[in-house]
């Protein structure tokens, strides 16, 4: 079977897309992809449905964004002759950014109105699809710009796109996506930090309803295990309290003399 990091292992600028109202496993996938992605390649995280609050607990969902226009800011100087720049550079004072534009010997500077800065759209060459069963559970796929970028499905059920165009499909059957990424992550030996191994092993959790799910396997038992040894944090499990079958309890209150002596008489035969 084809594994998600070999995949991308050429791949320099990857967006990550959510389905519509995703769940929990989803979003812990594509938390962790990026994370594990982010020293070899840049990484965008998207999901056209606001992030909800239990997701809040999953290192990395501050980064996912719903509008995709702001991948870089650009800074260009309209009419201004690119030769008269000798160097640019930066510096950071007072935790604030400069961007520094030598200027050749000579030259005048540009005017106020020749600076103009500009957000530039993310321009990923390859787009990876978490979960979702059609094309319609990803708006932003039909955006023109995307029309020849790269496709690759990862989840646990197969993906079917309503045209011709080709995309790779490494959806495989098992408990969770969080399990199938943690279980590729292992074989492929990529690094993964306690922060990655948290959200997969939460992903397993709820996704698996806490190991009671009929899909689960004698792998996800041993991917989570050594999940566990790779420092995920676990999270108690809130459990109700119920009254035993055959026992009752009652709220009433007690008679005013039940605290007060008692006398009791024997009777005789």
């Amino acid at each position: 079977m084809k594994n998600i990091f070999t995949e991308l292992q050429n791949s320099k600028s990857i967006l990550i897309m959510l389905p519509k109202n995703p769940y929990f496993d989803q979003v812990a996938v594509a938390t962790s992809l990026s994370l594990m992605v982010q020293d070899r390649a840049q990484s965008t995280i998207q999901s056209d449905s606001p992030m909800l609050v239990e997701f809040n607990r999953l290192v990395g969902v501050d980064l996912v964004k719903n509008d995709l226009g702001s991948g870089s800011v650009v800074v260009r100087f309209a009419g201004y002759p690119a030769e008269s720049i000798q160097k640019v550079s930066y510096d950071i004072e007072q935790g604030e950014m400069r961007l520094l534009v030598y200027l050749q010997p000579g030259s005048t500077a540009p005017s106020k109105d020749q600076i103009v800065t500009e957000l530039e759209a993310i321009n990923p060459d390859t787009i990876v699809l978490i979960g979702g069963a059609n094309q319609n559970h990803f708006p932003k796929l039909s955006d023109p710009a995307f029309a020849n970028t790269r496709l690759v499905h990862f989840g646990i059920s197969n993906f079917n796109l309503d045209s011709s165009r080709v995309f790779e499909e490494l959806a495989q059957q098992t408990s969770s996506i969080s399990e199938l990424l943690a279980t590729q992550a292992m074989d492929a030996s990529v690094k993964m930090n306690t922060d990655v191994a948290t959200n997969l092993f939460s992903g397993i959790v709820d996704a698996t309803r806490n190991f009671t799910s009929s899909s689960v396997s004698s792998n996800t038992f041993s991917v989570s295990a050594k999940l566990l040894e790779k420092g995920a944090r676990r999270e108690r499990v809130q459990q109700k309290q119920q009254t035993p079958v055959g026992n009752s309890v009652s709220n009433s209150t007690p008679p005013a003399d039940w605290m007060q002596p008692k006398i009791f008489k024997g009777g005789s035969n």
